[in-house]
């Protein structure tokens, strides 16, 4: 089973996948005000492994396939691009990144997409993710 969060981000034309989540700093009210106690997600156990999580994804290899595959050349889409990144963000989605990875056993991946503008169109994410769809089916990490 493969899980795929999406969130939006403020940066043009670039998708991130993100490649490490972590259990705090959540400080920022969700659209209901809620705010993890402590600022972090709670544990039965202290364990420093636990602290951050990174899923079983070869983020170098979905790079190149879905750059290749999608044929992002720097002039395509408006110079649409995707790249690897450690900053999910401390909001809701991160946490939920977290959550997701620490509950495994499955494949989960977290995508921010930039806002949809001139040739950055959504039909053009679309694409770049059900690549990464693709991706995640094809292989087995």
């Amino acid at each position: 089973m493969d899980v795929i969060h999406l969130a939006s981000h403020n940066i043009k034309n670039t998708i991130y996948f993100q490649q490490k989540a972590y259990f705090d700093g959540y400080c920022t009210q969700d659209m209901n005000g809620y705010v993890p106690e402590g600022n972090r997600i709670e544990f039965l156990e202290e364990d420093e492994d636990l602290k951050k999580l990174k899923p079983f994804v070869d983020f170098d290899y979905l790079v190149d396939e879905v750059t290749e595959k999608c044929g992002l050349d720097g002039k395509r889409f408006g110079g649409l691009k995707v790249e690897k990144s450690n900053d999910p963000g401390r909001f809701v989605g991160g946490y939920l990144y977290y959550l997701s990875i620490r509950e495994g056993p499955v494949n989960t991946l977290f995508i921010h997409v930039p806002p949809f503008e001139g040739e950055c169109t959504k039909e053009a994410v679309a694409d770049v993710i059900r690549e990464v769809i693709r991706f995640l089916t094809r292989n087995d990490f």
